[in-house]
């Protein structure tokens, strides 16, 4: 929770002036921020920590970090808004909290992070009311998907999502299916891993990311589809590796995992499968 606090006191989107803090958290805080290191140093470990705190094995009841953020500050911004700043500022993901969050029960971190990014209920782009066998079919055999390098013989066409939500934020309309922009670097790749990790074990879990992953693991196939959508501005690669490699890691995400019926792309999938029989 400090981590959290100091990272936006740092990044000057808070101030002290903000709160009545005990001089014990005040010196602890200063004593951090005063520490002779590198600049080089202080932000590799920033990084560190950011994954620590990201990390599904790590994760702390929310209601919990709450209380104790609203003892230390209790005339400051809310603990959920400086959360998520911290999160922005280090995986260069978009996140809005949901409406009425106030009253919402989060879990832990993680949940926050997948309530934010939740396209059925941030931007409308939810189920299909075509709830029928076929679509469920689609859902999990998505083979027929045409790959990024052979949308053009299968008439339909891809763009980058301008004002995307979230990077789940997938829609088709009369042929065009556009896709938001997905930075790709160490930070982004492991937290997709944790976030599926999570759905996978979560008994309550909507596999929102994970059906985003299966998606994108079957229009990616090959180090063209990759270049196909870099050359796009869909992609975007900080990995500074091969684009076989980075084909490689989507399907390396979704190995062995298992996804619902009730998909939120379900009725992106029927969409494309009408557009392709017509």
């Amino acid at each position: 929770m400090l981590t959290i606090v100091e990272w936006n006191i740092v990044k000057e989107i808070i101030s002290w002036t903000q709160f009545e803090v005990p001089q014990d958290w005040r010196t602890i805080v200063e004593s951090n921020l005063k520490t002779k290191i590198s600049e080089e140093n202080t932000l590799l470990t920033r990084r560190v920590v950011a994954r620590d705190i990201l990390m599904l094995e790590n994760q702390l009841p929310f209601f919990l970090l709450e209380t104790l953020y609203k003892a230390a500050f209790p005339p400051g911004p809310s603990f959920r808004s400086l959360t998520l700043e911290f999160i922005r500022g280090h995986f260069s993901i978009n996140l809005k909290l949901p409406k009425d969050n106030d009253n919402e029960t989060f879990h832990h971190i993680i949940h926050l992070f997948l309530s934010c990014i939740d396209p059925t209920t941030n931007h409308g782009n939810g189920n299909s009311n075509e709830s029928s066998t076929f679509g469920n079919r689609l859902v999990h055999d998505i083979s027929w998907i045409p790959r990024a390098t052979a949308c053009n013989e299968a008439t339909i066409r891809f763009q980058r999502k301008r004002n995307a939500k979230s990077f789940l934020d997938i829609t088709f309309h009369n042929g065009i299916l556009e896709i938001p922009q997905l930075k790709i670097d160490d930070h982004t790749s492991w937290l997709l891993r944790n976030l599926i990790a999570y759905e996978q074990c979560s008994t309550d879990s909507k596999f929102h990311v994970t059906s985003y992953l299966m998606f994108m693991n079957h229009f990616i196939n090959t180090a063209a589809d990759v270049e196909r959508l870099r050359s796009r501005n869909i992609i975007i690669d900080s990995l500074r590796v091969g684009t076989q490699e980075i084909a490689t890691l989507f399907t390396n995400l979704v190995t062995n995992v298992s996804n619902s019926d009730d998909s939120y792309i379900k009725g992106v999938l029927i969409d494309i499968r009408k557009y392709q029989d017509t």
